[in-house]
């Protein structure tokens, strides 16, 4: 539903962002109490009037557009449009959008942006010993976990052999038969905590244990290497699917290594890919990848494509997890400037675990800008009053319901136990469908459950207070919103009382055409034929005939019917019908030629026959013809009825001596 705003405010809605000038006046005012200032209207102007020339418009012009336009949404909220779902629902979307850079950490948003671009220049290999927890662990679950990364951790300091140690504790399925081995990586691949850990250990070294959010590790940087780049090849495919007995892997080789020789002879590589490869993805496009860098492929196909000195160079046959390639050198791309990388670091970044230390370090400095603090005790209270089981969908309401102390200060305000015990109780419902088993199983201390969910309500109520700070704050923000709440409520409404209306309102829509109906004339037609003769007598019979019809009328059918009976298929019709001016070049000429005599005959070309039969005056199109542009006409009619009728319902008053001072300032 995000069609309603961008073409709402080209037409005519509009807020800047500049803040408000000093000494500003009323200049409009609705029913007494709905003012829009000078600065405002000016600033609303100028926006409006900036988008082209064209569209300029003085501003009397332009105060009557608005004052319609400021009616309209008037009427829109006496109504209660403002009030229902579907109006809160779309509102909320776009606040949720337009909020969102003001909730940021700027500064610590281009911190992370640069370190990322600094990590990117460097590629590194890792190995890493993984103890999983399940997604929501008990502190019976993280305890359990921990132990066992630290008795991993004192085996390792005692001198044992890191891959063996791997083998033996850790639980990724993808590297502990590997030793732990990770392969080579970059920047925005792994969470934020271990790609920090893995940048940060020396070489050969290795970290001590630390949790991510589903896993505590162990990692050991085995390698490092400048970063190379980006690289982009096309490859030939010859599958080996997996388990596959020695027998097809051989054939497979034999088919490679048949393909790996044509190219070797001069074969055209893309014309093998689309006939041979059966990466049918890649093949119609002969075999060409996207682009890839460190970590993106699997590591004996990117070795094989980074090891291409020049672009067009060919590898020799590599073998994969899933066959067989030969690959061809496209392109490469070294790492650009920050400022290049810039947009679409800010792109991944977004979408990265790294971008909550941005939002998360914003709210820390609005609690700090609100002198936000709590009570202990009062938190403390919940941990009773909650009930043993609130985790699992099962609050004590009754308890929580008694709690009415001050549980913490905001902004010089105090609020109440309330708030929080609403919360949980809210919280709690969408915890009703845990299994019973698991509340039977595991038994999470309340105390630890009301700390992490106060951390969380704490945060969520510092960020909607700043939400509805920001008007206050923000003067841009404040007009961009106005600029949302008042195109919603327009379009809503214009599409209820002028174009929806003006589509259902079948019997109101002929009305109207019928009474504006000469508005839809055809233009002057001309009723013409074309006559193809292939017989010299019968082309003079039928011009003979033509000559006469001014008087007989006959058909353009009937007088080919004429002709044809003594010679058969000497006439045919190449066309017939009503035509106006400037459709076809040959009837343009023969209406020069005639020079306002109708009916005439032109011949073109030999052995072809134009008729010029009648001269038609302009008639009203039906209405089906013209359907689209009656509908337009009656919601522009419907919108004009529907003005008059707001504008008596309404009291507008416009302070003509500001008016003139708008247009001082605006030198008109």
């Amino acid at each position: 539903m995000i069609r309603k705003i961008a073409g709402l405010v080209l037409l005519l809605i509009a807020y800047a962002s500049t803040a408000q000038q000093k000494q500003d006046k009323p200049f409009i005012i609705i029913d007494g109490k709905d003012t829009i200032t000078k600065n405002e209207f000016i600033r609303i102007y100028k926006k409006n009037n900036s988008i082209s020339s064209e569209n300029s418009k003085s501003v009397e012009d332009y105060l009557d557009l608005f004052v319609n336009f400021r009616l309209k949404v008037k009427e829109a909220e006496d109504q209660g449009y403002d009030t229902t779902q579907s109006f809160k629902r779309e509102y909320n979307v776009y606040k949720n959008q337009l909020v969102k850079p003001y909730l940021v950490d700027s500064i610590k948003l281009e911190e992370l942006l640069k370190e990322a671009y600094n990590r990117m220049k460097t590629d590194v290999r890792a190995s890493q010993i993984m103890v999983l927890m399940p997604k929501d662990p008990t502190p019976e679950d993280t305890l359990k976990a921990y132990k066992k990364i630290w008795k991993a951790y004192n085996e390792l300091k005692k001198g044992k052999d890191f891959a063996e140690v791997a083998k033996k504790f850790s639980e990724s399925k993808f590297t502990a038969a590997r030793g732990g081995d990770m392969g080579w990586f970059n920047v925005l691949r792994y969470p934020y905590k271990f790609e920090s850990v893995a940048y940060n250990t020396p070489l050969g070294k290795f970290s001590k244990p630390f949790r991510t959010r589903s896993a505590y590790h162990i990692v050991k940087v085995t390698g490092r290497r400048p970063n190379r780049g980006r690289v982009q090849v096309a490859h030939i495919l010859v599958a080996v699917p997996l388990y596959s007995n020695d027998k097809t892997v051989e054939k497979a080789k034999a088919k490679i290594d048949s393909i790996y020789n044509l190219l070797q002879n001069g074969a055209d590589f893309a014309e093998l890919a689309k006939k041979l490869s059966d990466d049918k993805g890649s093949a119609y496009q002969g075999g060409l990848l996207n682009w890839f860098g460190t970590g993106d492929m699997v590591e004996p196909f990117e070795k094989a494509a980074f090891s291409l000195k020049n672009v067009g160079d060919i590898s020799k046959p590599v073998r994969t997890p899933i066959g067989f390639h030969i690959l061809k050198l496209i392109n490469v791309a070294p790492i650009k400037s920050y400022e290049e990388m810039k947009p679409g670091l800010l792109t991944q970044l977004k979408k990265s675990d790294r971008y909550q230390l941005i939002t998360k370090s914003k709210i820390e400095k609005l609690k700090k800008e609100y002198n936000f603090s709590y009570y202990k005790k009062a938190l403390a209270a919940f941990y009773k009053a909650a009930g043993d089981s609130i985790m699992y969908g099962k609050p004590d309401k009754v308890k929580l319901a008694k709690l009415n102390k001050t549980l913490f200060t905001l902004d010089g305000k105090e609020f109440s136990q309330q708030e929080f015990a609403k919360y949980l109780i809210e919280k709690s419902k969408k915890h009703s469908l845990r299994r019973k088993e698991e509340e039977n199983e595991k038994k999470i201390p309340v105390k630890f459950y009301i700390n992490e969910e106060f951390n969380k309500f704490a945060d969520n109520f510092v960020r909607n207070y700043e939400i509805n700070k920001l008007p206050q704050k923000d003067t841009e923000y404040k007009f961009v919103l106005k600029e949302y709440h008042d195109g919603i409520l327009l379009f809503d409404i214009m599409d209820d009382m002028v174009w929806k209306k003006a589509v259902k309102d079948t019997a109101g829509l002929k009305k109207f055409y019928e009474e504006h109906k000469n508005n839809y004339l055809y233009p002057v037609r001309y009723e013409v034929a074309k006559f193809k003769v292939n017989n010299k007598k019968a082309e003079k019979k039928l011009l003979k005939l033509i000559t006469k019809n001014t008087k007989t009328d006959y058909t353009p059918e009937e007088l080919a019917d004429k002709i044809n009976t003594k010679y058969k298929n000497a006439v045919s019709i190449e066309y017939q019908g009503l035509f106006e001016k400037g459709k076809k070049t040959e009837i343009d000429e023969a209406l020069t030629k005639s020079n306002g005599k109708i009916p005439y005959v032109y011949q073109p070309k030999e052995n072809e026959i134009v008729y010029l039969k009648n001269k038609v005056a302009p008639t009203p199109k039906p209405l089906k013809e013209v359907k689209g542009l009656v509908v337009s006409d009656y919601q522009n009619y419907l919108e004009a009825q529907w003005i008059k009728e707001l504008k008596k319902k309404h009291k507008v008053f416009i302070d003509k001596n500001v008016l003139n001072e708008i247009k001082k300032e605006l030198n008109q």
